[in-house]
C-alpha cells in the first residue's frame, strides 16, 4: 500500500515539476516576441531576410501614390512632417526645411534646414535624400536632431518597416538594406537599367521600368511594371502601358491601379482582371493618388487647369475638392480662396489636407500651401506656411508686399 502511495506521490510531483518548466518557458517566450516587435517599430532589431508577409499600410514609408512624383509630406499617426523654403533666404534656392508638426496644428518644429527630398518615415527617423544622391535621415525624438548619412548611390528608395529598397543609377542595381543594422553590407537584389518607380510593401516588391525596344521600322517605348519578390529572386510582369501615358502605377491592398486613355483602371495582384474605375466626362487627368479608399485626381479642362476631385474606389461618389484659379478677377477683385497663382509643382495627400507645391506667379519663391479635403468647396481657404507658421491670405499678402519692396520691385 506504502508502495503504491509513493509511486502515486511521484508521479504527481514529475507532473508539477514539468508544469512549472512550461510556464517558465512560455513566459520567456512572450517577453522575447513583444521585445522584438517593439525593436523593429524603432529600427532597432531585424533580420537578415525581409520574409513576406501580409502587406501592412501603416508600416510603408509614405503612401505609394505620393511616392511617384517627389513627396513634399508624410503623415503618420498623429504627426505630419513636410517641406517647405520657408527659411534662410541666402540658400533659398538649394535648401528646404523639414518640419515636424502634430496634425492638431500646434507649433510646427524645423527639423533640419539643407537640400532635401522625398521625406519617408520608419520608427523614430526621418529619411529623405540629399543633393548628392545619400540616403540621410534624422532622429525626430532628439532635442537638436543631426542628419545622418546613411547610403551612398540612391537615386530612388522605398520603405517598409525596418528596411530600405533603393536603386543605383549609377550600377543599375536594385538594393536593400537592413535598417536595424545600418553598418551591415546592402544585399545586392537585381539590376534594372532604368527604373522610374519604386514602392516596397510587405508581400512584395512594384518596381517601374523604362524600356525601349529599337527596330529598322520604329522604336517602341514602354513602363514595364514588374513584381519582385523582396529578395529580388523573382520578377513577374504586372502590365505594360506606353511611354505616352504618365506612369502613375500604384498598388492598394491587392490592387494595381494605374491611368491610360484617360482612364483610370485596377487589375489584380496578378495582374489579371483588368476593370474600368472611373473617368472623368468633361476633363483629362494628369494625376492620381490612392488614399484611405479614396482616388484623389488631378483634372484640367480649357478653362481651369488645375481642379482636385476626388471618389472612392469604384469610381463613384465624386466629391469636389477644390477648383484652383488666380485669386485675383480681370477687374482686380477676389474672387476665390487662393493666395496665389501658382505654377503647380505638384499635390500630396494627408488626412486632413491637400498639399500644393509650386512657384508663386507674384514673386518667383517656391510656395507650400494646403486646402482642407472636407467641406464646400467653394468656402475653401488656402493657407501658406510662411515664417514658421500656416498663414492666412492676408498675411501672405504682406509678406508678398514686404519680399517685393526689399528685392526693389515695389516702392
Amino acid at each position: 500500500m506504502d508502495i503504491n502511495n509513493n509511486k502515486r506521490n511521484r508521479q504527481i510531483f514529475s507532473i508539477y515539476i514539468m508544469l512549472i518548466f512550461t510556464l517558465i518557458f512560455g513566459a520567456i517566450g512572450c517577453q522575447n516576441s513583444g521585445q522584438g516587435q517593439t525593436a523593429s517599430n524603432s529600427n532597432n532589431s531585424g533580420s537578415n531576410t525581409a520574409a513576406p508577409q501580409e502587406n501592412d499600410e501603416n508600416l510603408q514609408g509614405n503612401i505609394p501614390g505620393n511616392l511617384i512624383r517627389n513627396s513634399y509630406v508624410v503623415e503618420k499617426g498623429d504627426t505630419r512632417y513636410f517641406l517647405s523654403r520657408d527659411g534662410d533666404r541666402s540658400n533659398y534656392l538649394t535648401h528646404t526645411g523639414l518640419y515636424l508638426q502634430s496634425v492638431d496644428d500646434n507649433a510646427a518644429k524645423r527639423l533640419i534646414y539643407d537640400y532635401i527630398r522625398n521625406p519617408q518615415i520608419a520608427g523614430d527617423f526621418v529619411y529623405y535624400l540629399s543633393d548628392k544622391n545619400q540616403l540621410c535621415r534624422v532622429n525626430t525624438k532628439t532635442k537638436e536632431p543631426k542628419q545622418e548619412i546613411i547610403q551612398q548611390g540612391v537615386y530612388l528608395y522605398s520603405l517598409y518597416d525596418h528596411w530600405v529598397y533603393y536603386w543605383n543609377k549609377s550600377d543599375t542595381f536594385l538594393y536593400r538594406l537592413d535598417l536595424s543594422n545600418i553598418q551591415s553590407a546592402p544585399q545586392k537584389m537585381t539590376e534594372s537599367k532604368e527604373m522610374d518607380t519604386l514602392i516596397a510593401r510587405g508581400d512584395y516588391i512594384l518596381a517601374v521600368e523604362r524600356n525601349t525596344e529599337r527596330s529598322s521600322q520604329n522604336v517602341n517605348s514602354t513602363f514595364q511594371a514588374w513584381k519582385l519578390s523582396l529578395d529580388g529572386t523573382k520578377k513577374d510582369l504586372f502590365l505594360s502601358i506606353p511611354q505616352s501615358e504618365p506612369n502613375l502605377i500604384q498598388p492598394h491592398k491587392d490592387q494595381l491601379y494605374y491611368l491610360q486613355s484617360n482612364i483610370i483602371w485596377c487589375t489584380n495582384s496578378s495582374g489579371k482582371n483588368k476593370k474600368q474605375v472611373y473617368s472623368p466626362e468633361n476633363s483629362k487627368i494628369t494625376y492620381f493618388i490612392i488614399y484611405d479608399n479614396r482616388i484623389y485626381t488631378e483634372e484640367f479642362t480649357d478653362k481651369d487647369r488645375h481642379t482636385y476631385v476626388s471618389v472612392d474606389l469604384q469610381g463613384k461618389d465624386k466629391r469636389l475638392i477644390f477648383t484652383y484659379r488666380s485669386p485675383i478677377d480681370t477687374n482686380g477683385s477676389t474672387v476665390n480662396g487662393t493666395m496665389d497663382d501658382m505654377t503647380i509643382y505638384n499635390f500630396n495627400v494627408t488626412r486632413d489636407y491637400l498639399f500644393l507645391t509650386g512657384a508663386s506667379y507674384y514673386h518667383g519663391e517656391i510656395l507650400t500651401t494646403r486646402l482642407p479635403i472636407a467641406g464646400d468647396a467653394e468656402g475653401k481657404k488656402e493657407e501658406v506656411f510662411l515664417n514658421g507658421a500656416w498663414r492666412s491670405i492676408e498675411d501672405y499678402v504682406e509678406e508678398i508686399d514686404r519680399v517685393l519692396v526689399s528685392k526693389g520691385l515695389k516702392q
